[in-house]
């Protein structure tokens, strides 16, 4: 039975620390970063060079964080503004608003595993014409590179339709 007791506890005390351990990564980022990748301005054109800028900025330690900035091609450019929130059990939400959706936030849900964030539009979103569900990955390469990979899955069941495809470096 000690033993028993002991096992639950060692077990409840690794996951608390493993789940710490993956907050820690996404909600360490901080500062300025430059990103540069492709950005697909309608869905099934093709994706056009892509740059953003983005500064990282912690809210509540380990819970919440912010990214916010700009991103441009040569069509044009965005605000961004990107906030993050951690709950129990490593259920993660997020907003996500850009000027290019007129401002409107689109509100997701995911999970945080690791040093990677997934995360779906809690509701189906229209871009160019077509309905469907947002998917995104923020995927942390170590402290000083993320990728930041968003795509939609039509709603009719068709193949996803990739939209942003970002390498990000801390800038120096």
């Amino acid at each position: 039975m000690k033993l028993a007791l002991k096992l639950t506890c060692l077990l409840a005390a690794l996951s608390v620390t493993a789940q710490t351990a993956m907050a820690a990564g996404l909600f360490s980022l901080t500062g300025e970063w430059r990103g540069v990748g492709a950005i697909v301005t309608e869905p099934g054109a093709p994706g056009r060079e892509g740059r953003c800028r983005l500064t990282a900025t912690p809210l509540v330690a380990g819970r919440e964080m912010r990214l916010k900035g700009r991103c441009a091609t040569d069509r044009g450019s965005a605000d961004l503004s990107m906030r993050f929130v951690l709950h129990e059990g490593g259920v993660l939400a997020a907003a996500v608003a850009s000027s290019a959706r007129g401002g409107e936030a689109v509100q997701f849900i995911g999970r945080l595993e690791g040093g990677v964030a997934r995360l779906s539009s809690r509701a189906p979103i229209e871009q160019g014409g077509i309905r469907g569900t947002s998917r995104f990955s923020l995927t942390l390469r170590d402290g000083d590179h993320f990728r930041l990979r968003q795509w939609l899955e039509p709603v009719d069941g068709g193949a996803p339709l990739d939209m942003v495809e970002m390498e990000f470096a801390r800038a120096q």
